[in-house]
């Protein structure tokens, strides 16, 4: 027999790998002291909490998908609770340390293992602070992308992606900057969406949650910018972008305030299969049609340094 889900507020301390004094990323990797398996008490991670101390199932480490390395963060139906009318179930953590309002970056990864406007589970990505969500990146059962802000008198805004739909099967990046008066969304590294931050509010939290209708959610590769130190940084993992992955014949590719010096794609033994001859733009469309099916490494170059990133060739 189905039963209603009691949300508790139950947040945990999520342990960042660092890589700098401005930028920290978390990747859900084995080397970061993350095991296949629920997700609950893991690196401090919590999930959604019944009562009496019972936690929902199925929010776990997975390797069925990954963006970044060979691990993500998955979040699924658990069939002992009813659907529910809000985005409540899923993963929780705080910010080691509060997110000051004037100057972070937040984004990630993000896949879908189902086709959109089916009979199946919204997905949200979230930033909230003491009380209240503050940003807010929506994913609808019916295919739409949604965002959505609270202004300093308390007033939450809620606006579509205007042109934009998602699809199965597809890593999206996401990123949500906050610069002082501004909240600024991104998909794919194009800004989307601009709207007002709450005033004197700190970002607190961040949660990855669903509605529990059915269908799986994906998380990687998450990093917070402190943008204050990183005007000057030199070319990161997550400067760029690209989609759809997997990919039959196209690659688009797109760099964050970068030109691209030189592309290469390598298998995973390192030997050269392709190479671009593209130089002097921040964004290009790559032909990988004539690849054979399997797994790659797209290298980019970039201020001297070179990145890479694995796509799947179908």
């Amino acid at each position: 027999m189905n039963k209603k889900l009691s949300l508790l507020a139950i947040l945990g301390f999520l342990n960042f790998n660092s890589l700098s004094a401005q930028m920290q990323t978390i990747s859900f990797e084995s080397s970061e002291g993350f095991t296949l398996g629920n997700v609950n008490g893991q690196n401090g991670w919590t999930v959604t909490g019944a009562g009496a101390g019972v936690f929902i199932a199925n929010q776990e480490i997975s390797a069925a998908k990954a963006n970044h390395g060979t691990q993500s963060l998955k979040i699924a139906e658990d069939l002992t609770y009813a659907p529910q009318q809000q985005l409540i179930m899923g993963a929780y953590y705080n910010f080691p340390t509060a997110l000051n309002s004037t100057h972070y970056s937040v984004s990630a990864d993000i896949n879908f293992d189902y086709v959109s406007g089916t009979d199946e589970s919204a997905f949200l990505f979230a930033l909230g602070g003491s009380t209240n969500f503050l940003a807010q990146f929506i994913f609808d059962y019916t295919g739409d992308m949604l965002v959505t802000t609270l202004d300093n008198t308390g007033v939450e805004t809620a606006e579509q992606v205007a042109g934009k739909t998602w699809a199965g099967n597809q890593w999206y990046n996401i990123k949500i900057e906050i610069d002082g008066t501004q909240m600024k969304y991104y998909l794919n590294n194009n800004l989307e969406f601009t709207g007002t931050i709450t005033a004197n509010e700190q970002f607190k939290h961040l949660r990855f949650v669903h509605d529990n209708w059915g269908g799986s959610g994906y998380l990687d590769n998450i990093v917070v910018t402190d943008l204050t130190t990183s005007s000057n940084k030199s070319f990161e993992i997550n400067d760029f972008s690209f989609y759809p992955n997997p990919s039959t014949d196209v690659l688009n590719v797109t760099l964050v305030d970068k030109n691209i010096q030189s592309v290469h794609v390598t298998d995973l033994n390192g030997r050269t299969v392709k190479t671009f001859n593209i130089s002097g733009t921040n964004q290009a469309q790559l032909d990988v049609s004539g690849l054979s099916s399997g797994v790659y490494l797209l290298n980019v170059k970039s201020d001297g340094i070179t990145v890479a990133k694995k796509f799947i060739k179908k």
